[in-house]
């Protein structure tokens, strides 16, 4: 099985909206083969995803109420196969704390061979904001699960 890790900052929002999103992709398709996660670089365990997160999950029918943050930690990092981080800032920055991942290590624009394509972080923003990131996570992992399931 493979394991993808989503990475952002806070893990409230863009990385548990993009694990949900992942994870219903691949239900769709009734692959079974691709586990997910999201942990965050800059964040406590245990925290909630942000209601708006929420809100914008619920919208396209996805529940994250029960999502709970989690710190990166060595051994999330060693059990990934692919990390994808959301800006090439968090790539930098896990690529300086774990080096041996660094061919693993990904921004999701990069992937999708947009390499200057950035999730922008709509932590404390306005509903419209965060369907923007929801519904542009969506368009790349979409397109992130057709080279998985190529590769496969």
């Amino acid at each position: 099985m493979k394991k993808v890790l989503f990475v952002c900052s806070g893990n409230t929002c863009r990385s548990p909206m993009a694990k949900a999103i992942m994870q219903k992709l691949l239900d769709t398709e009734n692959y079974d083969d691709i586990a997910v996660e999201s942990a965050g670089l800059f964040t406590s365990e245990g925290l909630p995803a942000s209601e708006a997160a929420i809100t914008v999950m619920k919208d396209i029918d996805i529940d994250i109420s029960g999502h709970s943050s989690q710190v990166i930690s060595e051994a999330l990092i060693a059990e990934a196969d692919l990390i994808f981080t959301m800006t090439k800032g968090h790539q930098r920055y896990l690529t300086e704390l774990f080096p041996e991942k660094a061919c693993q290590t990904f921004t999701l624009g990069e992937f999708i061979g947009q390499p200057y394509r950035e999730i922008s972080d709509p932590y404390s923003m306005d509903l419209d904001v965060y369907r923007k990131s929801s519904q542009e996570l969506k368009e790349i992992l979409t397109i992130v699960i057709k080279i998985l399931l190529k590769d496969k």
